[in-house]
């Protein structure tokens, strides 16, 4: 009698379990605190995945929200139209879109919304937030905006609108930028690295070859940092003169150097890294070599490849994430057993310092050489 009534008690309650409604689920604990203020969970949790333009209404001003895998990425103004949002960075639009909106919620009870923005190092020099909200999304069809970059350092985006324009400056701060500390930002990278999905982008082909034989050759990219460090991909012209890019393991170095930045070289390699945290702290964790490289593309990052060293059994590089947009570097030092490489399959070792500012790399690469 007591089994038969446990079993009912447990029948019951894994009938009622799935009727409770599951938390909203945020990209960012500012944006978890924003919901909130918002009082808004209720009406987000009925949006589908996607970008919703003028979701919502707060403050007699529409909202944009975007929503990915049931979570929300994203809630602010609603600034630029859906045509000058292509223009722009996603990471650089959220930001002018949200921050005002945080101002405008005053989540910061210790900061009035000047010196926040003072402390920020955020400022209107032509015009101002209040103003640039209401022109903004009063116009977002026939605004005109800019966005300048100065110096690596700062941003200037520009508006005009028929009720008026300005000017508003903000520095190249990932964590600004991303409204999360760099702590959130290292919690979540094994997440959202795994949880990417976009293929690598097909490796564009260059129209003509360098005159002379048939041969390999090198095209597009760019250096960075050291002349090692390069994202050119290498390319196969053959005696009829087509061009294809270099996918077989004859050729070690070009062929490396299109593995790893994700020239579409066939693989099932496994990356397992041990990424540096802030305060010095680490954690593990296994991904997919074209996963983390996608992951890198779909954020904006360029990836750059150099070889450190070549023996006869192992190959040492370094493969980073270079973002100029939002101004920081993704570091992976990489170990891997060549004939791993070689076949595409196996596990490659790698070491992962996330986030580097632009301005500190040299800084990380002279703490490497001690």
């Amino acid at each position: 009698m007591l089994a038969r009534r446990l079993f009912l008690a447990l029948f019951l309650l894994s009938a009622v379990l799935p009727l409770k409604a599951q938390e909203l689920r945020c990209r960012s604990i500012l944006l978890e605190k924003m919901v909130a203020a918002l009082s808004a969970s209720a009406e987000l949790d009925t949006l589908r995945d996607g970008l919703h333009y003028a979701a919502l209404t707060r403050f007699g001003e529409p909202l944009t929200v975007r929503k990915k895998g049931g979570m929300v990425e994203h809630i602010g103004f609603s600034l630029l139209g859906p045509a000058s949002r292509e223009a722009y960075p996603q990471a650089i639009v959220d930001f002018l879109e949200r921050y005002p909106l945080v101002l405008k919620l005053a989540l910061d009870k210790e900061r009035s919304s000047a010196r926040k923005m003072l402390e920020d190092g955020v400022e209107c020099v032509e015009g101002d937030l209040s103003g640039m909200v209401h022109a903004m999304c009063a116009d977002a069809l026939s605004q005109e905006t800019t966005l300048e970059n100065i110096g690596g350092k700062w941003y200037c985006f520009h508006w005009k609108c028929r009720s008026g324009g300005g000017k508003l400056v903000f520095p190249i701060d990932y964590q600004l930028i991303s409204g999360r500390d760099m702590q959130e930002n290292e919690n979540a990278l094994p997440r959202e690295i795994l949880e990417a999905a976009s293929p690598l982008p097909a490796c564009a082909v260059p129209a003509d070859a360098p005159d002379g034989e048939p041969g390999i050759f090198a095209a597009g990219g760019s250096s960075y940092y050291f002349e090692t460090l390069s994202s050119s991909r290498y390319f196969r012209k053959s005696p009829d003169g087509g061009i294809s890019p270099v996918l077989d393991s004859g050729e070690f170095i070009p062929y490396c150097a299109n593995l790893f930045t994700g020239a579409g070289v066939p693989n099932t390699l496994t990356l397992s890294v041990k990424m540096r945290k802030y305060g010095l702290a680490s954690s593990y964790f296994s991904v997919p070599l074209d996963q983390w490289i996608s992951f890198g593309f779909a954020h904006g990052c360029e990836p750059y490849w150099g070889i450190v060293s070549l023996s006869d059994d192992m190959v040492e590089g370094e493969l980073i994430l270079h973002n100029e947009a939002c101004g920081y570097d993704h570091v992976l030092h990489v170990w891997a057993d060549k004939t791993a490489v070689r076949q595409g399959r196996g596990t490659i070792q790698g070491r992962l310092v996330p986030y580097i500012p632009l301005h500190s790399l040299r800084y990380l690469f002279e703490e490497i050489k001690k």
